[in-house]
């Protein structure tokens, strides 16, 4: 090997080294992924912060959603550190929500993940508040359902109904969720008795939170009247 192969060899192979220790770099420091929220629902908004890299070249850092298919959400130039998005996801997706960013230099060069960033909501409970409804009268039951946390944004919270009533002709028919308002920790659901000429044994009304990656279920999530 000439003197000439031999140095174009020896760059070469320094330079690779540098980009592998880049990569390390990265790993290091952009280790760090949190994740707070301002808007429940179907859409969850979300903002992710970071730790930036202090490499001379990093173009920029890639926030991908991991849970299910691998997806990329935003991109974001450096040095910013956070960005703002949205997720939207069925009534019935039960999460957790899963979240890594990496970085990318300007060679398009991505990092190994971040330690990934879960959101996981606030926790949900249900009570029978007043746990007798009858048809003389009638008179009404109430379940409650609570939440933990911040109260900034409403939050809807989804369930099913099962028990001996039939809904429908032995009570008026419940809508499957229920909204606890901005500003409030709980909400209520009302169980209305229909009054009929039939002559009936005493029967229940059962509410079951059912569970949704906006908030987690806690005890008890069902309650019965």
């Amino acid at each position: 090997m000439s003197n000439h192969e031999y140095s174009k060899w020896k760059t070469c192979i320094t330079h690779r080294t540098l980009k592998i220790q880049i990569l390390v770099y990265f790993l290091f420091l952009v280790s760090s992924l949190f994740l707070s929220h301002s808007v429940f629902g179907a859409t969850l908004n979300l903002s992710a912060t970071w730790a930036l890299n202090t490499e001379p070249d990093i173009k920029e850092y890639r926030l991908y959603r991991t849970d299910g298919t691998r997806t990329l959400i935003n991109t974001v130039q450096h040095p910013t550190n956070y960005c703002n998005f949205s997720v939207t996801f069925s009534d019935t997706y039960s999460g957790p929500l899963t979240f890594v960013v990496r970085a990318v230099d300007t060679s398009n060069l991505e990092s190994a993940d971040s330690n990934p960033a879960q959101y996981i909501g606030p926790t949900v409970t249900i009570v029978a508040t007043d746990n007798t409804a009858t048809e003389a009268g009638p008179t009404t039951g109430y379940f409650t359902v609570t939440r933990t946390g911040a109260t900034t944004s409403a939050l809807t919270v989804y369930y099913t109904v099962g028990g001996t009533a039939t809904s429908g002709s032995d009570y008026n028919a419940l809508s499957n969720s229920v909204t606890i308002p901005a500003g409030s920790s709980s909400a209520t659901i009302t169980v209305t008795p229909i009054n009929d000429t039939v002559v009936e044994s005493d029967e229940t009304v059962i509410v079951t939170l059912s569970a949704n990656a906006t908030y987690t279920r806690g005890s008890p999530y069902s309650a019965t009247i």
